[in-house]
């Protein structure tokens, strides 16, 4: 039974990673030049180059989580208790079945959703649209790809990206002894930074949209939720 748990989980961890880089995956080809919108904050690093480098990323730290958990249930003990590694976080717990709950049944398909229903409309730079959909998943709130982008990439890095976790086993224990501590700190200003480029993101988009669509948008933004369908 524990070998089944422990292979279950790690199979998991490798959906969950694999489906965070999917959802890092541009569904069409950024617009031409004389198609992108003027004001275009991320552009830079939405090209193919940093994009790629991130995917992989994503996926292979879920690759060596996964490689870990397997490895702490073959061998037991793993790393002595005062190397810092938290075992919690490779099995099954309530933090762990959340986390990757959050990340593959709710962040995934609202992320996905939101790229099926734009289609060939949806790309990760901004173009000048030629129509405002407010069917389907667009009925409910405005911005579904980033809410499941935040439903994914949160518990991703509160449960994969941490010192306690596989991190130990890429830093030297001096480093990561000087590290402790400041985990809450770094989660503020890595949560901050996501928070005001999803803001000013989301900020550019709809100045776009209101240029394009006018009292059409204005319609539709003023009776549909941005995030969180009837809440926010």
């Amino acid at each position: 039974m524990g070998s089944l748990s422990a292979a279950s989980f790690a199979l998991v961890v490798i959906l969950s990673g694999y489906f965070a880089s999917l959802s890092l995956t541009p569904p069409n080809e950024n617009p031409a030049a004389h198609q992108a919108w003027g004001q275009d904050s991320i552009r830079l690093l939405i090209q193919p180059g940093p994009i790629m480098v991130v995917r992989l990323l994503v996926l292979g730290i879920a690759l060596h989580h996964a490689a870990v958990a397997l490895m702490l249930h073959t061998k037991g003990a793993g790393r002595a208790p005062d190397d810092g590694v938290n075992h919690r976080l490779f099995k099954w717990t309530g933090f762990t079945s959340f986390s990757l709950f959050l990340m593959l049944c709710v962040g995934t398909p609202l992320r996905l959703s939101a790229f099926g229903a734009l289609g060939s409309r949806f790309t990760f730079g901004l173009a000048q649209p030629n129509e405002l959909n407010t069917s389907g998943i667009y009925h409910y709130i405005q911005h579904p790809s980033y809410t499941g982008f935040l439903l994914i990439m949160i518990p991703y890095l509160l449960l994969f990206v941490r010192w306690d976790g596989s991190v130990v086993y890429w830093l030297p224990r001096r480093v990561r002894r000087s590290l402790d501590g400041w985990g809450f700190v770094g989660y503020v200003a890595g949560f901050a930074v996501i928070a005001l480029g999803a803001a000013l993101r989301v900020s550019e988009e709809e100045t776009m949209l209101k240029e394009s669509f006018g009292h059409k948008w204005e319609t539709w933004n003023r009776n549909t939720k941005r995030f969180i369908p009837g809440v926010f």
